[in-house]
């Protein structure tokens, strides 16, 4: 049966008589785009993603494999999910390269694209192709290389094989059920308080189901605000891929995720007033610290609620603002700079402790060449002889004879599926948690 036929139930056949033959109607891209649409228009953006993340993101990749003009993955929103296939050239021809929805620091500018997204992959060590920009991968007065330095945007290989790795880890939408209803905000708790203790992932969809309960800013909550809460137990993109029977074939316990995720912070001077900095501001800062250490974002803040940034899904990251002690995921860390003076030699020896516990087996070297070594000599082989194949197969020639082979007929064509490749444990530094420095966290 051809991929762009309908979907047809086998009859099954009880005392000689045939059950009647349902046809089901193919799931399109541009169907299920159009229904995400309509999802986000009735309940918002957030509720949007937690449909998407309803989906089994793989067959729903599948049928972006398809032909046909409704099949195109560039039909489907960058801000929903990216598909196989999808470039950042093709989903800007078709006006879905969003940017992010929510409102961000003025010096941030992010677009929901492959190539961000191959950028925290990267980060995170989903990814171990090169994940920075051209710009970052090269160096300023080297233009020779800049083919060869090139990243395509497409979502393919390796880097769809990095999400797909990524997805299976992440977290559902709803760590447990949750039934709808209201629930009293108590003191000084903040919408991921709340969320944390009612199961819910994303913060952001109580603040869309209840923008009319906050003021000037959303990160404090009034004591006995009654907040409304999402109904797990019923969701429209299920009763709709139900009444299609889809269902079965497309609906996942977790689907799709962008793994940059959004972060939201206010800092006081007061229980009711903003902090304000003088010119030129404060340094703020967002570093990584495993799988390897690297400073993410660095801006100066003019007041305490611009601290609005996407950062990597990860719980290895500091936040530092300069004069302030967060104390985020119970960290209070130092300065990226600082942190680095601290730590790198630590990890250097914890490195070099675990490479001399591996040892050597093979007698390879693996080591950086010496300075009067050419670079193509530094990588060497121990010598062995191959075995002479030659003889074996003329020896099997002589034995096999004529035969003839009757032809078969051409097959016909699939197009290609997206394939999960085995990609190699991620290059990690040493876990921060076995050597921190005192007075750093």
């Amino acid at each position: 049966m051809s991929k762009n036929s309908t979907t047809q139930k086998k009859p099954k056949v009880i005392s000689g008589v045939p059950e009647k033959v349902t046809h089901v109607p193919p799931l399109t891209i541009k169907k299920l785009a159009d229904k995400l649409v309509e999802i986000e228009k009735k309940e918002g953006y957030q509720m949007a993603l937690v449909a998407v993340e309803c989906l089994n993101y793989q067959e729903v990749c599948k049928i972006a494999c398809d032909k046909g003009k409704d099949n195109d993955p560039h039909l489907m929103p960058s801000r929903f999910m990216i598909l196989y296939g999808a470039t950042d050239e093709g989903l800007k021809k078709k006006k879905n390269l969003d940017k992010f929805p929510h409102e961000l620091h003025d010096d941030i500018d992010e677009e929901m694209s492959v190539e961000r997204l191959r950028y925290y992959l990267g980060l995170m060590g989903y990814y171990q192709g090169p994940w920075r920009h051209l710009e970052e991968d090269q160096d300023e007065d080297d233009d020779s290389d800049a083919e060869e330095h090139d990243i395509s945007a497409t979502l393919q290989g390796d880097l769809f094989g990095a999400l797909c790795n990524y997805i299976q880890e992440a977290q559902e939408p709803f760590l447990k059920e949750v039934a709808g209803g209201t629930y009293t905000a108590k003191k000084a708790e903040s919408l991921s308080d709340i969320a944390d203790r009612l199961g819910i992932r994303n913060w952001r969809i109580l603040l869309e189901m209840n923008e009319d309960k906050f003021g000037a800013t959303h990160d404090i909550v009034p004591e006995g605000a009654e907040l409304k809460l999402p109904d797990s137990t019923k969701l429209e993109i299920k009763d709709w891929l139900a009444k299609h029977k889809w269902d079965d074939q497309y609906l996942a316990p977790k689907g799709y995720q962008y793994p940059g995720k959004y972060m939201s912070l206010t800092v006081m001077k007061d229980e009711k007033d903003v902090a304000e900095f003088e010119a030129p501001g404060r340094k703020f800062q967002i570093y990584l610290t495993h799988p390897r250490l690297e400073l993410v974002l660095e801006v100066l803040v003019k007041k305490g609620d611009e601290l609005d940034f996407v950062i990597p899904d990860t719980p290895h990251l500091c936040v530092w603002l300069e004069g302030y002690e967060f104390n985020l995921q119970g960290k209070a860390p130092a300065s990226f700079e600082q942190y680095s003076l601290a730590v790198e030699p630590a990890m250097e020896a914890a490195q070099k402790t675990e490479q001399a516990s591996q040892g050597d087996p093979h007698g390879l070297s693996w080591g950086e060449p010496d300075e009067d070594e050419e670079d193509d000599d530094w990588f060497k082989l121990p010598d062995f002889d191959l075995p002479d194949f030659g003889g074996m197969i003329d020896d099997l020639k002589s034995g096999l004879g004529s035969i003839h082979m009757p032809s078969m007929p051409d097959l016909p064509k699939v197009p290609d599926l997206p394939k999960i490749p085995d990609l190699p444990p991620a290059p990690k530094l040493p876990d921060p948690s076995s050597f921190k420095p005192k007075g750093l966290f």
